[in-house]
């Protein structure tokens, strides 16, 4: 008696077979996300498997026309995966300012932020909105505690 796996692995050997000899030739998700650039769910993609199946182009050639078709969402998709990742970078190097000054002296951490860290450094907390100088208390600008602090918050770590 066929138990459910033995089904499975029957019916797959099956379609591979048939894919074989009829020369078609399979396109898996990841292989669709890797030529279109943007991530689509899984039931997406079988419907979009079923219509690559009973096309007559390959591969590339149906991604190209799928992204044709799609423009606008794969463009909007790009931009957003262009957005992540400059914040990841943007918070791995916030985190290396945290990492290279968060074990400094007391001395050191009532020192003016602007003084210690580098103009790169300076800009890249101004990008993320946290300014080097304050108007607070009449003191004009940030210790290096206070920055720390503001980094930390930002990365949701204070």
């Amino acid at each position: 008696m066929f138990g459910y796996y033995n089904l499975f692995h029957y019916f797959c050997i099956i379609k591979i077979k048939y894919y074989i000899t009829n020369s078609v030739s399979i396109m898996t998700k990841q292989e669709f996300t890797q030529r279109v650039g943007m991530q689509v769910s899984a039931e997406e993609y079988s419907a979009i498997e079923q219509v690559y199946m009973a096309s007559d182009v390959d591969k590339d050639e149906f991604c190209r026309l799928w992204v044709k078709m799609n423009a606008q969402r794969v463009s909007a998709a790009k931009q957003l995966a262009r957005q992540q990742e400059k914040e990841r970078k943007q918070h791995e190097q916030l985190w290396e300012i945290v990492m290279k000054y968060g074990g400094m002296s007391y001395e050191t951490m009532n020192s003016v932020a602007s003084e210690l860290l580098t103009k790169k450094q300076a800009s890249l907390c101004a990008a993320v909105g946290i300014q080097m100088e304050s108007e607070y208390y009449g003191q004009r600008d940030k210790s290096l505690s206070t920055v720390l602090y503001e980094i930390k918050k930002y990365l949701k770590a204070a």
